[in-house]
C-alpha cells in the first residue's frame, strides 16, 4: 500500500477540525463532557520546512517548493487559525526555510535593474522565470515544460474512483 502524506493545508484544516468537534461538541470522542474527568489537552505543531534549494554553484533556485508554499500554505495556516482565537498552535520554521523566503523577499539592486516585476521580487526559481517570460518567447521546450510542470497537483482530491484511501 502506498501511503501519501496529507498537504500541510489539508493537514491543518482537518486539525482544526477535530479541535472544534473536540471543544464545541457536547461530546468528547463518545463520553458525555458532563462525565469527563479532565478536559483534553493537546498541543499541536507545524513542523514547516523546505530543504535548501538554492544551488551553491549558481546562486539559482533548481526548484521552486519554498517560494510556492509561502504564497500558499506558509500563509494560509496562521490566517486560517485567526478565526480560531481559542486554538492555539505552535510553528516550527527551519532555517532553511526561513533563509529562503527573505532571500525571495529580498531585492537586488541588479533585481531592481531589471524592471518590471523584479521590482517586487528577490530570488527566482525555473517556474518564476517561465511565469515571467514573454510567451512569444518561449521555445517549445519551454512551453512543453510550463503544461507539464504548472499543473503540478496532489491527485488524491481528484479520485473518483474509490480506490484512493486519502479521498475524502
Amino acid at each position: 500500500m502506498v501511503m501519501r502524506a496529507h498537504s500541510p493545508k489539508i493537514s491543518f484544516l482537518i486539525a482544526v477540525m477535530a479541535i472544534l468537534l473536540v471543544t464545541s461538541s457536547g461530546q468528547v470522542f463518545g463520553v458525555d463532557k458532563e462525565k469527563a474527568i479532565e478536559p483534553l489537552n493537546l498541543a499541536i505543531i507545524w513542523h514547516q520546512h523546505q530543504p535548501l534549494y538554492k544551488n551553491a554553484a549558481t546562486e539559482f533556485y533548481e526548484l521552486p517548493w519554498a517560494r510556492v508554499h509561502a504564497a500558499q500554505e506558509y500563509y494560509d495556516s496562521p490566517l486560517i487559525l485567526t478565526g480560531h482565537p481559542d486554538i492555539r498552535v505552535t510553528y516550527n520554521l527551519v532555517p532553511s526555510l526561513i533563509d529562503q523566503i527573505e532571500d525571495y523577499g529580498e531585492i537586488t539592486s541588479e533585481e531592481r535593474d531589471k524592471g518590471g516585476t523584479y521590482n517586487f521580487i528577490g530570488a527566482t526559481d525555473p517556474h518564476l522565470e517561465l511565469a515571467l517570460a514573454n510567451p512569444a518567447e518561449l521555445t517549445e521546450e519551454e512551453r512543453e515544460t510550463i503544461e507539464e510542470e504548472f499543473f503540478w497537483i496532489n491527485p488524491y482530491p481528484l479520485d473518483d474512483d474509490g480506490d484512493d484511501p486519502y479521498f475524502f
